[in-house]
């Protein structure tokens, strides 16, 4: 179920919409310190870091906030 999840956000990830971009990087985040980091590593850990390439300013920005509350 989590490759499954992990494959339909990596399809927001192309999305044109970036507060769509924005609310999936965010809801990455969420997950990864809900199922810890072991399951993060596993599940979303490429396509979480793939995000900070983002072109668009506050979708990078939102995942460097959330990882820094979510890990530290």
């Amino acid at each position: 179920m989590l490759t499954q999840t992990a494959t339909t956000l990596g399809v927001f990830q192309k999305d044109s919409q970036y507060r769509i971009r924005e609310t999936t990087y965010e809801t990455i985040g969420r997950l990864g310190a809900y199922y810890g980091l072991e399951v993060f590593k596993t599940n979303f850990d490429s396509l979480y870091f793939s995000y900070l390439t983002d072109t668009v300013y506050c979708v990078r920005d939102i995942g460097i906030k959330s990882l820094d509350v979510k890990f530290n």
